[in-house]
């Protein structure tokens, strides 16, 4: 290989790593355990054990902790009762649900085709993506349906291994397109799409989001870690970790800004301690307004909330 090609190779590498590092998010809260699929090769090499087969790839696996760095290409899988929150450097957060497995993807160019996605295998995520951001007009995909991202508070799930995929937002709005339709779905704030696959067939509509889902969503979006993690730290990490959600505070109020003055304009006259209470604001505004839920909300959601959240946002009259 001459001078030339070693140059090239060179600036290739070392631009993915550059690409790599810019977007790779970092663990700022966890609760109980979680696994991060690295490094996925479509063979194993003479002699290799210890890899996992997952979606036909192979991957080195590795614990999750607090400061866990999540590369493109990299698989985040939480347990049954695990959650977490990972945060990007331009403030950027996803929260990662229960049960679940999704890989985010970079393109190196903004075409349609190769900009950043979140592949959701099964599980639950929300996410707040600066609209200023590299992340911004993202696509996330599951079995039965595409996402574009317009804007900006959003969860998304898929359930089981039923792939029905279910859309709601909070803030701003998101284009959903079935799998194998042409048809596409704008969903605005405070309204659900749900993507059911039925006998072979495709079925999606878009309802206003209920109670009873706002409160799962909320479920799945407050973390608490245990002292024990975050003792086992270091000091550079616990550093690292408050720059990063300070950031993710600032680009929530600032998306905040955006979408709902009213609500910005309040928020400047209280001190806000961190992304979980405007993200449980975020979920009040849309609650107070949702329908009723079907049934009663059961005792195991209740105490699942925080009930000092619950007390202040969700004062429901059974």
């Amino acid at each position: 290989m001459n001078l030339k090609s070693l140059t090239t190779l060179f600036i290739i590498l070392f631009s993915n790593s550059l690409l790599a590092q810019d977007h790779a998010g970092v663990i700022v809260k966890i609760k109980g355990k979680s696994e991060l699929f690295t490094q996925p090769s479509k063979t194993l090499s003479a002699g290799q054990t210890q890899k996992v087969l997952f979606e036909g790839l192979y991957y080195s696996v590795e614990p999750i902790k607090l400061g866990t760095k999540v590369t493109p290409g990299s698989v985040v899988r939480t347990g049954a009762d695990a959650k977490l929150r990972l945060v990007y450097k331009n403030g950027d957060q996803v929260t990662v649900g229960p049960a679940t497995s999704y890989q985010i993807i970079v393109g190196a160019k903004k075409t349609e085709d190769e900009k950043s996605s979140i592949k959701l295998m099964y599980g639950a995520i929300r996410s707040v993506v600066s609209k200023e951001g590299p992340r911004s007009g993202m696509n996330v995909k599951t079995r039965t349906a595409a996402m574009g991202v317009r804007g900006t508070d959003f969860f998304i799930s898929q359930r089981g291994s039923s792939g029905n995929t279910r859309v709601a937002v909070l803030r701003g709005e998101v284009e959903v397109k079935p799998k194998d339709k042409n048809d596409v779905l704008n969903v605005k704030s405070g309204f659900t799409a749900a993507v059911v696959e039925n006998k072979n067939d495709i079925k999606a509509e878009v309802k206003q989001t209920t109670q009873q889902e706002l409160i799962s969503i909320q479920k799945d979006s407050l973390i608490k870690t245990s002292e024990a993690e975050v003792d086992s730290a270091s000091d550079a990490v616990k550093a690292e970790i408050a720059q990063l959600e300070k950031k993710a505070t600032d680009v929530t109020l600032n998306d905040i800004k955006r979408y709902d003055e009213k609500l910005y304009n309040k928020l400047k006259t209280v001190a806000v301690k961190s992304v979980d209470e405007l993200n449980t604001l975020s979920v009040k505004k849309i609650f107070k307004d949702a329908p009723k839920n079907q049934g009663k909300i059961s005792s195991e959601d209740l105490e699942n909330l925080e009930m000092d959240a619950y007390e202040e946002f969700f004062k429901v009259q059974n």
